[in-house]
């Protein structure tokens, strides 16, 4: 009977162990939970930055590209204004623009633009114009 006794103590100490560890378990899945959703929650805001980071810049190559297209069809009308009245370009590395286009002209080289015409690439020097 002293055996019978005995096991069953041992048994009810064994029980409420594994309820400690039952417990302690539960208790770090709970912690492990709440750290996952803070770290998701930052991760997506971090997600959300990135993805309005690379919406301005996208936003900002359009519009330089659209100012290119401006200076580019300002330029071919330039070219052709000039090679009308008899101004030779050449493939110089500075072109000097049509007398009539200073306006122009200073917004690129203000803006540090080069563009593409007839076949080579212009870089308007300001010191030319």
């Amino acid at each position: 009977m002293q055996a019978l006794v005995h096991y069953f103590e041992n048994v009810r100490l064994d029980s409420k162990e594994s309820h400690a560890k039952a417990s302690l378990f539960q208790h770090r899945a709970e912690e492990s939970e709440a750290r996952m959703k803070e770290l998701e929650a930052k991760f997506q805001n971090e997600l959300d930055l990135l993805k309005s980071q690379a919406e301005d810049r996208e936003n900002h190559m359009a519009m330089i590209a659209m100012k290119n297209e401006i200076y580019k069809s300002a330029a071919m009308q330039t070219y052709q204004r000039g090679r009308e009245e008899g101004i030779s370009f050449g493939q110089s590395s500075a072109v000097t623009l049509y007398r009539n286009s200073h306006e122009f002209a200073e917004e690129v080289c203000r803006q540090g633009s080069s563009f593409y015409v007839d076949g080579f690439t212009t870089c308007l020097d300001k010191s030319r114009i």
